[in-house]
């Protein structure tokens, strides 16, 4: 009588946990399918997020380039009067030989160029959502800026030097010659960035 109470009631266990084992296999496939919904919606909010604060980014980087240009613009516009001063003076001693009454000026125009926006993109990462051709052409822009910058920092370093203007009253028309040089190779890279930040500008107007 016990066995048999014992076989009945194992039975009984062993139906319950079939039942039990069936509606769980039942539930996991909708519990994996809600799970993996779950991820899907987070990354596509993630995602959204990130190329939202990407596209923000983007017109920090657009406003900063078009005023660099405007910036740019007016200097090299500068650097040009100054270099039309430079090669009249050039005229003037060219059949000179003492010069010694002529007064000579050499100048400089330098403008403050800034890459803020640029650099807050690469920092957080906001490059990884700009498209390839746009971070390549962005790099450019902003290594042309740099070399035009760098071309003024070594003019007016050679400006602080005693040498410098020991070479202006002994040799001026070397001198002269040598800073109508360094504008016109300045002017040249500012040039090419300008044409870059246009092209660029041009780009995204057309979008």
């Amino acid at each position: 009588m016990c066995s048999l109470t014992y076989f009945i009631i194992l039975n009984l266990h062993l139906a319950s946990m079939k039942t039990i084992l069936g509606k769980i296999l039942l539930e996991v496939p909708a519990i994996v399918v809600a799970v993996f919904l779950a991820l899907a919606v987070n990354n596509c909010n993630e995602e959204y997020r990130n190329q939202a604060a990407a596209e923000q980014t983007m017109q920090f980087v657009i406003k900063e380039i078009q005023e660099n240009k405007a910036a740019l613009e007016n200097n090299i516009s500068d650097n040009e009067i100054v270099m039309k001063a430079l090669q009249a003076t050039m005229d003037t001693i060219q059949g000179i030989d003492d010069i010694s009454d002529i007064d000579v000026e050499l100048g400089y125009e330098q403008t403050f160029l800034v890459r803020a926006a640029w650099e807050m993109a690469q920092l957080t990462g906001a490059t990884q959502e700009f498209a390839p051709e746009a971070v390549q052409e962005l790099s450019i822009i902003y290594d042309l800026q740099n070399m035009y910058l760098k071309q003024g920092e070594r003019f007016f370093e050679q400006v602080t030097k005693v040498d410098f203007h020991k070479a202006v009253k002994d040799h001026p028309k070397a001198q002269l010659q040598a800073t109508l040089t360094l504008l016109k190779l300045s002017n040249a890279i500012g040039e090419k960035a300008l044409s870059k930040y246009i092209e660029f500008l041009e780009y995204y107007d057309s979008e």
